[in-house]
């Protein structure tokens, strides 16, 4: 009786093993990671844990390494950790890459969109400090492309007037506006 349950419980744990986890492509997080993981789990399993271990997040994904170069998994509950772990020797490691379709988390930190822009005649320029927190945004993916093209102004009160419309409310003039910036700023100089 005792060595069957000493079966049952070596055979459930045949399949934790020790896994190391290395971001591809990430200069900013070198060391690689060792956690014990089950072989067996589905990679939203797999996800659940490491993202409590504070090993993954949402801008990362699961890859699985085909002679050198890296898959990013798109369907994580279809695979298992067995699947796309790389086997070196003894070594289990498991390869995590960039999402190939970036989140708002990611682009925020990448571009400090939450630090806002300071529009001033020589340009835009970014702020030291953060000007707002940004939470649950979504990120809508636009597949419409662009338009590269050129803007002209007659004048630095029309450039301003149009930069700056996202001022216009029922209580704000944008031309008194526009006339306060120009006499302040002919004022500075």
């Amino acid at each position: 009786m005792n060595s069957d349950l000493e079966n049952i419980f070596s055979n459930n744990n045949i399949e934790i093993v020790d896994v190391i986890v290395k971001t591809i492509g990430d200069p900013t997080d070198p060391t690689p990671k060792l956690i014990r993981l089950n072989l067996l789990d589905n990679l939203l399993s797999i996800r659940k844990k490491l993202e409590k271990d504070c090993i993954i997040n949402d801008t990362l994904s699961f890859s699985k390494n085909l002679d050198h170069e890296f898959a990013e998994i798109i369907h994580e509950d279809e695979f298992r950790l067995y699947d796309i772990i790389y086997k070196i020797e003894s070594e289990n490691i498991l390869y995590l890459t960039h999402c190939s379709i970036p989140n708002w988390e990611y682009l925020n930190t990448l571009h400090k969109l939450d630090y806002g822009c300071i529009m001033t005649f020589d340009g835009i320029e970014k702020p030291k400090n953060r000007a707002f927190v940004m939470k649950n945004c979504e990120l809508i993916n636009s597949s419409m492309g662009y338009i590269k093209d050129s803007v002209e102004f007659k004048s630095i009160e029309e450039w301003i007037k149009i930069i700056n419309l996202f001022f216009y409310t029922d209580d704000i003039n944008v031309d008194n506006f526009v006339k306060l910036g120009m006499s302040t700023g002919s004022f500075e100089k």
